[in-house]
């Protein structure tokens, strides 16, 4: 799982800047990510990014 302070870091960190996927689940009126993705501004299909898309890994 990842914080809302990981995420934020990743993104704004993040050499494009570029759009971000997140994955989570609700916690009352929190997401809690588990998964954020990179848009590729060229990923036209969503299918064929989700192939390309790669898992960022946040450090404690």
């Amino acid at each position: 799982e990842r914080d809302a302070t990981c995420v934020h870091n990743m993104t704004r960190k993040h050499p494009r800047g570029g759009t971000f996927l997140v994955t989570g689940t609700v916690q009352g009126e929190h997401l809690v990510v588990s998964k954020a993705y990179a848009w590729q501004r060229g990923d036209k299909n969503l299918m064929a990014a989700a192939r390309r898309w790669k898992s960022h890994k946040c450090r404690h």
